[in-house]
């Protein structure tokens, strides 16, 4: 234990992470919290945005000169002298020997560096020090200020204010001070602090304001100055945490605050006036709060009915709305919460349970997770791992994530083999699809020597990254994993290949987001990149050196600089953004330790400014066999070729575009209530008493019914396996009516209550242009026609159907409607030119096995308009707008015995038909006539029933009881009459554009039986009644019927979905049959990563396919069957996942490359 603890002074903290902490997200103020944590964006959070802080270790880890040949990556010839310039380098003394210094960079546009050395926090006594530099030159020299303008201070921390980059405030915590200045230092000004300064924050809009915080103040008070740290006075006390507030969620003038109870618990409190004159309160008995960007966070303990203990639990806050309970799956207990990553409108949550800690991903509001991944490496000093290794070096919480910035939905992370902590029981994973599938990380195929590596060979082989824990476990100095927006699709780290982290650790390199790695320096080293990732940076760590490595091609090939002074190096920065070419090493004198810092400018080292013809696309699935798409979208990047040694430049605008990709599964996560089974199959989650599909549903609302998947958020693919996954929309259910009348006006379709005259609109979804309606009442169901979509449509109104395609292939204008209620049979009119006609379609079984038939040709149709049944008598009638011979018709419901029932006499553009059973009469509307007339179903009796102003154009006709209804185009409205003489004409609506189809119907009316709707029959697909009681059998096109009831396709073809197709019904020259549906394909989409086939037999043996390759292309070998530029051949940059491209390569073949390239 003696050892151990010794080694604990012995560990390293060095951060250098390149990001500038983003505005939009807040940063905890006050005292530690127990039970909620969040990872810091990056040590600017902790110590302040912009800062950097360096540590003097207690030992070094060489006294040797490290030999640049071994770590030199030589593939090609030496550079010629003159070609390019080597980087300018100059070193500063700071003559100082404090064991840390916090560096921080003023901001963009900026030339000013500020330094502070100082003592360690933990050993700050009177005899404590320290110095404040500034430099003014971008590093080029340093003053120091505090000797002259700050006497007798001991500064322990300083803060830039997020307004102005020349406000700066320095606080001295052992004399209660503080120090500010508004011109970089320049000038000035010492007051002293009513409280210790522990903690200083600034207002976001208003320099001026700053709120102060003492941590061991009894009082817990929290402090306000309005005159830049002049003056203070108490802003509230009992104060535990606070938290500004963030644009555009909140005013700038908005605070947070966690005020503790007597009780140990905490309200929460909102202000936007300072406490002056109000405040709300957002939330009680909590036990901690946390805000971040759009979401707030809080944890509680709650006693639960029939409980020994109390229970904790998550309640967050979406967009500012009410606090929601967040619910995880399972039944394990909860002991603390750990948030590594909110962006992008979903949060990942590490969630403590009694041995093991797991990773949940939520949907959009927070509220809802799903297991994402079990056993992530998660450490907490009070909680998981607190027994471990660990726990000697650190006392605050982390979990091993990393988001790859730039690329959305990528993310790495360590995951814990079992239950212990060690580096052995430790391994790296990946995600392309923002936690929906882990995966390991391919290792390199060639070790930095070119020597291959065997780890196929051995079981669960894999390259691991070391992130917080791998690092403090083997006492590196930090090195995080990098990647940056500035560089997409790049990412440093340190790791190993093997079935674990326990392994000697080298520097690996991925271009291609995390999808292909390599080998590019050995050993630890501090790594570093620029301009947008066109130049790179290296050291090694802690040893004693006089030189550093660069490299311009993507860490193919490495150059020595040697550095006027010796040093020990602890780190390398650069300016947050990764655009300039301007590095600065930290580091300290080899005989005793005094602060060195030097500037490397590698500019000259890139010559020219890159030209058009030096970029090329990338996209990230490039490298994914068969994966040709992130979050849905194939994102394109404009990047540098690899050997072009030019200069992109910090205005540098890349290029980037983006197509959306067809929906697979891999867009799609496990819902809320459902968990993943081994066949990557959602299935309900049996330790979820909750039931997933539970809604409060009213009448008009619009549900959706999880199948147990979710899109994962962000995610934009369209269309393919979309409705697979996508949860249905379900309307709540709406009562059924005996009495009713249905119109449609183009995108709506309204229901008429007959017994109280109110109305309700349908909930339908996605309509364009509906023309015909019809209604079932055993089903509750209602039908109509999209003549936009060319689509029948059916909606059931009992609230657990979607709305659902009944016919949509090979139709055109459907103009009408009629329903056969008893025997299942919905007819309608097709006027287009393709297949015109009457048509019959069978709603007996699944969509795939409708059938349907042609029962009225076009020899017996011209334009046909309105149509009607009789399901009882077995006829059918229907209007025609011939220009030769308009007319009224009737036939059969089979479509034989066509008759007429009147041609001419008035009847010019039949328009809507309604059928009068009981007295056997129809009654249609004139458009041309502009009125409406009734005739006897033998053609007798016709009679002009309303003519004049009540119809100057009525369109459809409907009838109830002892009235007739209409609907006018001209007048927009709906009118009834008596339909014996067509007196007491009345309005029933007014106002209503574009009116269509109108139909009543009456319970009462719709009973009975026939010989269909009897069983009596056997027909194999459609059965359709006749009069006289008797049946007949009816077969879908291009079947013919065998016997009396069964139909069958010719010889040499088969039935597919109702079709009769040929048996070889595929093209082999033109054409591929799908394994499964039998369908045929394009060969030209053969191995194009998209499931044409549903089965995905189009994207299997892909490397056995050839010719899908244009002959200006190259076809990458492998499983990709990826295709590349011709030109990308040899041209030492690997575009191949498998490094095809690259491979075989002539003197003939590279002199496609410019020879400037290799310079």
């Amino acid at each position: 234990m003696a050892m151990l603890l010794q080694l604990k002074f012995l560990l390293v903290w060095i951060c250098i992470l390149m990001v500038s902490l983003p505005q939009s997200h807040s940063r905890r103020y006050g005292l530690k919290s127990k039970t909620l944590h969040f990872s810091p964006l990056s040590e600017e959070e902790r110590i302040g945005l912009g800062m950097r802080r360096m540590v003097k270790p207690e030992r070094q880890t060489s006294d040797s000169v490290v030999d640049g040949d071994q770590l030199l990556r030589e593939k090609r010839l030496a550079v010629p002298p003159g070609e390019h310039l080597p980087p300018i380098s100059q070193s500063v003394h700071l003559n100082d020997s404090h064991h840390q210094l916090i560096v921080h960079w003023a901001g963009e546009g900026s030339d000013v560096l500020v330094a502070l050395a100082r003592d360690i926090d933990q050993k700050l006594d009177s005899q404590s020090t320290s110095k404040l530099f500034f430099s003014y030159d971008y590093g080029e020299s340093f003053a120091e200020k505090q000797t002259e303008k700050l006497p007798g201070m001991v500064i322990n921390h300083f803060y830039n204010s997020p307004i102005y980059n020349s406000h700066y405030v320095f606080t001295d915590t052992m004399h209660n001070k503080t120090a500010t200045t508004n011109d970089y230092g320049k000038t000035f000004r010492m007051h002293p602090s009513p409280f210790k300064p522990d903690q200083i924050s600034m207002h976001s809009a208003n320099a001026d304001y700053l709120l102060g915080f003492d941590e061991d103040d009894s009082e817990k008070r929290l402090w306000i100055s309005k005159d830049f740290g002049a003056t203070w006075h108490v802003l509230q006390y009992g104060v535990k945490s606070y938290f500004w507030g963030i644009t555009p969620y909140d005013s700038a003038d908005t605070i947070y605050l966690e005020r503790q109870d007597p009780n140990k618990l905490s309200t929460v409190l909102r202000t936007e006036d300072f406490f002056t004159i109000d405040h709300t309160v957002i939330m009680e008995s909590v036990v901690d709060f946390e805000v971040r960007d759009n979401y707030m966070f809080a944890t509680k303990k709650v006693k639960l009915l029939g409980a020994t203990n109390e229970t904790l639990q998550l309640w967050v806050s979406y967009n500012r709305g009410p606090f929601v309970r967040a619910i995880f799956p399972g039944d394990q207990p909860e002991l603390d919460y750990y948030i590594p990553d909110a962006s992008e409108d979903q949060v990942f949550a590490c969630v403590t349970h009694s041995n093991k800690t797991d990773l949940y991903i939520s949907d959009v509001q927070g509220t809802h997770f799903v297991l994402s991944l079990e056993n992530i490496m998660y450490f907490n000093p009070e909680g998981a791992g607190k027994d471990s290794f660990v726990s000697l070096f650190v006392d605050e919480t982390f979990a091993d994530f990393h988001k790859v910035e730039g690329l959305r939905g990528v993310y790495i992370v360590s995951q814990v083999k079992s239950g212990r902590f060690s580096l052995d029981n430790t391994i790296s994973l990946i995600t392309f699809d923002k936690g929906g599938i882990w995966e390991r990380l391919t290792p390199p195929r060639l070790d930095i020597n070119g020597k291959s590596i065997d780890c196929r060979s051995v079981q669960n082989c894999s390259l691991h990254l070391t992130q917080k824990f791998a690092q403090l476990y083997q006492m590196q100095g930090p090195m995080p994993i990098l990647s940056k927006k500035s560089a997409p699709g790049l990412v440093i780290a340190t790791g190993t290949v093997g079935t674990s982290l326990k392994r000697d650790t080298d520097v690996y390199l991925s271009t291609t987001g995390g999808s292909t790695w390599f080998q590019v320096l050995e050993g630890n080293n501090f790594v570093s990149f620029g301009d947008h990732g066109g130049i790179f940076i290296a050291a090694k760590q802690f040893a004693k050196t006089n030189e550093i490595k660069y490299s311009w091609n993507e860490g193919k090939t490495w150059e020595n600089h040697l550095l006027s002074d010796e040093m020990h190096v602890y780190g390398i920065l650069t300016e947050p953004g990764e655009k300039t070419t301007v590095f600065t090493l930290f580091g300290s004198k080899v005989d005793a330790h005094q602060w060195i810092l030097t500037k490397v400018d590698l500019r000259p080292v890139l010559g020219n400014n890159c030209t058009d013809e030096e970029y090329k696309t990338w996209a990230p699935s490039d490298d994914r066999p068969g994966d040709h798409c992130l979050l849905g979208s194939k994102m394109t990047f404009e990047r540098r070729e690899t050997f072009a040694r030019c200069f992109n430049g910090k205005n540098y605008d890349r290029e980037i575009s983006s197509t959306n990709c067809s929906c697979t599964r891999e867009d799609f996560e496990c819902s809320w209530g459902y968990t993943e089974n081994s066949a990557n199959e959602c299935i309900p989650n049996v330790y979820v008493d909750i039931d997933p599909h539970f809604y409060r549903c009213t009448e008009g609302r619009v549900i959706p019914r999880s199948k147990g998947y979710r899109r994962v958020s962000g995610d934009t693919c369209e269309g393919g396996e979309e409705d697979l996954y996508a949860p249905e929309k379900i309307p709540c259910e709406i009562k059924a009516l005996r009495e009713f009348m249905l119109y449609a006006n183009r995108s709506e379709i309204n229901r008429i209550n007959m017994l109280d005259n109110s109305t309700f609109t349908l909930p339908l979804l996605n309509t364009k242009n509906i023309v015909a309606v019809e209604y079932d009442f055993t089903t509750n169901c209602v039908y109509w026609t999209d003549v936009v979509l060319d689509k029948i449509m059916r909606l059931c109104m009992d609230g657990r159907h979607s709305q659902e395609t009944i016919v949509e292939e090979s139709v055109d204008v459907m103009e009408a409607l009629a329903f056969d209620w008893l025997s299942k049979n919905l007819y309608w009119v097709e006027s287009g030119e393709t297949d015109k006609g009457i048509w019959v379609v069978s709603l007996h079984g699944s969509q795939d096995e409708r059938y349907r038939a042609l029962v009225v040709n076009s020899t017996h149709v011209d334009q046909p308009r309105a149509l009607v049944v009789d399901p009882l008598g077995g006829m059918m009638y229907w209007t025609d707008w011939s220009s030769t011979r308009p007319r009224i018709m009737k036939a059969w419901l089979d479509g034989s015995n066509i008759q007429e029932v009147t041609v001419g006499r008035g009847t010019h553009w039949p328009n809507g038909m309604a059928l009068d059973r009981e007295n056997q009469r129809l009654y249609w509307s004139d458009a041309y006539s502009d009125c409406i007339r009734s005739i006897k179903t033998d053609g007798t009796e016709a009679i002009t029933l309303i003519e004049g102003e009540s119809t100057p154009h009525p369109f459809a006709v409907a009838l109830y009881k002892n009235k007739i209804y209409w609907d006018d185009w001209y007048r927009s409205g709906i009118f009834a009459a008596q339909k014996n003489d067509g007196g007491d004409v009345k309005f029933l609506r007014q106002n209503i554009p574009s009116l269509m189809d109108m139909k009543i119907f009456d319970n009462n009316t719709r009973q009975g039986e026939n010989a269909c709707s009897k069983s009596m029959h056997n027909c194999s697909h459609i059965c359709v009644s006749l009069p006289g009681d008797i049946f007949t059998c009816l077969c879908p096109r291009n079947m013919t019927l065998e016997g009396n009831s069964q139909c069958k396709c010719a010889v040499g073809k088969i039935s597919v979905e109702g079709k009769c197709v040929d048996e070889s019904q595929c093209d082999t020259e033109l054409q591929f049959p799908c394994e499964i549906s039998g369908h045929c394909i394009p060969r030209s989409w053969l191995c194009d990563g998209e499931n044409d086939c549903g089965d995905m037999s189009d994207e299997a043996n892909c490397s056995l396919v050839t010719g899908s390759c244009k002959s200006s292309e190259f076809p990458c070998g492998g499983e990709s069957g990826r295709c590349v530029p011709l030109s990308w051949r040899c041209d030492a940059d690997v575009d191949c996942a498998d490094g095809s491209d690259e491979e075989n390569c002539t003197c003939e073949l590279g002199k496609r490359r410019r020879a400037r390239d290799f310079v």
